[in-house]
């Protein structure tokens, strides 16, 4: 698809607006002047410390209404979009600083996403996106994201299909989202996170890969914050370990070894069960996991079909995700991060027990005893019994 329908969307809304007002209409903002935002990069400034540089990515709608008209369609440095960088003190100045650069004010309401660059993660964040979460006009829902580099120079990734960067990182996400190897976050999830005072945040991080002699962006792993912190990032098996223990399972791969090769799961639905108990100044968590799923794949000879080899890759199955739940453990308490938001809650079940643990819940929290369950329900094993090479005679 040329163009996304989101961008479509964004593209008339702005031109009636810019129609309206060239016809007379005005409301308190004088509508003209609006210069839409699709993405915000954050980066501490390297020339001049302590500055913000905030990167914004500002769409010309003119240029999406012709492309997608029959017009010449963008390339190089044409596109239907550019980048703005400004830096100062702090955010609302470089917002502010704006206004010297482009003739209107920013228009942040169809911002898709927040790109934070690692270094000003591993600094701190909660300063910087202070001004966003107080505007009227920011999104709730648009994504925050972790940029492996600057966030300004991911921004300058000019993508293949989407024409616009924002875009095309946001669906980044949403597409990591398919595979569990990656979690949705928010501004309204910072906000939350931010409130507890246990829970850590986890953010999708963004990254550049060469592929064919061009840079392409990819999704990979999440950071990891203690605080508005970064303290180190997930793998995305132990990213998706962390999502087994939420219930947040959308799709997901389980690949066992068995025989002559190896069987692929695809996850179906799954729903998990989280109890955690205090004792005597400990910590026990029982955690159990249902998953239904169907097998996609076979790469062996063997028909998996029978009821004794159902039961054998059910248990393979369940092995396999209780092993992801301890990776993502083990790392989550290497950090003394929080990430499963346990210590939230035993602070809802048992404010008593809570009231007692709290103050040393990050020597705690790598402590906890851990009981894990994962049961798993093969549904189907497809169109065909055996596999399709499989030449043995039946009787």
């Amino acid at each position: 698809m040329r163009l996304h329908g989101r961008l479509k969307t964004i593209a008339c809304a702005a031109l009636a607006v810019l129609a309206l007002f060239s016809a007379g209409c005005q409301s308190a903002r004088e509508l003209g002047d609006l210069v839409i935002v699709m993405g915000i990069g954050m980066d501490g400034d390297r020339e001049e410390p302590g500055n913000i540089k905030l990167t914004a990515q500002i769409v010309l709608p003119e240029k999406i209404s012709s492309s997608q008209d029959g017009g010449a369609s963008s390339s190089g440095s044409e596109g239907p979009y550019y980048n703005l960088g400004s830096s100062e003190k702090n955010t609302f100045e470089a917002v502010r600083g704006y206004t010297h650069m482009v003739s209107g004010k920013l228009y942040i309401a169809h911002t898709q996403v927040f790109v934070i660059g690692s270094e000003m993660a591993r600094e701190g964040i909660a300063p910087y996106l202070d001004f966003f979460t107080r505007a009227k006009e920011t999104r709730p829902t648009a994504k925050i994201v972790i940029s492996e580099t600057t966030a300004s120079e991911m921004l300058g990734v000019k993508p293949q299909k989407e024409m616009l960067p924002a875009i095309h990182i946001s669906q980044l996400v949403e597409g990591q989202m398919v595979n569990s190897q990656s979690k949705e976050i928010t501004l309204l999830d910072y906000v939350k996170a931010m409130q507890s005072t246990t829970a850590s945040l986890i953010a999708p991080i963004l990254r550049i890969e060469e592929k064919e002699g061009k840079q392409v962006l990819s999704v990979s792993g999440m950071a990891v914050f203690k605080e508005d912190k970064m303290v180190g990032e997930l793998s995305g098996d132990e990213t998706r370990g962390v999502l087994w223990v939420m219930g947040e399972i959308r799709s997901a791969v389980i690949n066992v070894e068995i025989a002559g090769g190896i069987a692929s799961f695809d996850v179906l639905n799954a729903k998990s069960s989280v109890s955690p108990t205090v004792s005597g100044g400990k910590v026990a968590v029982k955690i159990d996991v249902a998953a239904s799923v169907k097998l996609a794949e076979q790469t062996c000879e063997e028909n998996l079909a029978t009821q004794d080899r159902i039961k054998e890759l059910q248990a393979l199955a369940g092995e396999a995700i209780r092993s992801e739940i301890l990776l993502a453990y083990q790392k989550a308490a290497s950090l003394k991060a929080d990430v499963f938001g346990f210590g939230e809650m035993i602070h809802h079940r048992d404010k008593a027990s809570w009231r007692e643990i709290e103050p040393d819940w990050d020597r705690l929290f790598p402590e906890i005893t851990l009981d894990v369950n994962a049961e798993v329900t093969i549904k189907s094993v497809g169109s065909l019994e055996r596999p399709a090479w499989d030449k043995t005679d039946e009787e």
